[in-house]
């Protein structure tokens, strides 16, 4: 998956993680649906397919409640993903919150 250009657009466009999880939260829940996160992406110029959007959320989605909160949506925004691979390095992951 594009993890990396992912991350890269809202970093792009938001100023903090926030601001970006109250931007794409369009019914202002508090949390972010499978259907708000594919939207907001394809308005950040980016397309993924409804397999790649199943496995975004199996990485946002770490309670697998079928949402995913600003908790679960910081973690993945402080996240650090191999600029070469692509990929995420697990002990880079911050549990501070």
């Amino acid at each position: 998956m594009r993890l990396r250009i992912i991350k890269s657009k809202l970093t792009e466009k938001f100023e903090s993680a926030l601001d970006a999880f109250s931007k794409i939260d369009k019914d202002g829940g508090g949390t972010l649906e499978r259907t708000e996160i594919a939207v907001g992406l394809f308005r950040l110029g980016i397309w993924l397919s409804p397999i790649e959007i199943e496995a975004l959320m199996n990485v946002l989605d770490e309670d697998q409640g079928g949402d995913v909160s600003f908790q679960e949506w910081y973690r993945f925004w402080k996240l650090n993903i191999d600029l070469d691979t692509g990929t995420l390095r697990a002990d880079d992951v911050v549990e501070d919150l």
